[in-house]
């Protein structure tokens, strides 16, 4: 949770919100693969953490990692932003 809380609190200045986005206005360039990067990160995290725990046999880690790190890349990835429209 403190990992999906800190790429939305490093996203705040832009990327996860309305501010910059005008109708139909320009796409930020500085932010705008943020969102991208962050969920296919979490993503790629989210697989390796799950292989490691089934390969050290720890069925409970592997079930925390897939529903707090798969569950957050879906969460930021259905944040409405260019990215994601």
């Amino acid at each position: 949770m403190l990992l999906v809380s800190a790429f939305l609190v490093l996203g705040m200045d832009g990327i996860w919100t309305a501010d910059w986005m005008g109708y139909p206005g320009p796409m930020d360039s500085t932010g705008a693969s943020y969102q991208g990067d962050v969920v296919s990160f979490l993503a790629w995290a989210c697989a390796i953490t799950v292989l490691l725990a089934v390969v050290l046999r720890s069925w409970a880690s592997m079930v925390v990692q897939l529903v707090l790190l798969g569950g957050g890349a879906l969460f930021l990835a259905s944040l409405p932003t260019y990215w994601s429209s």
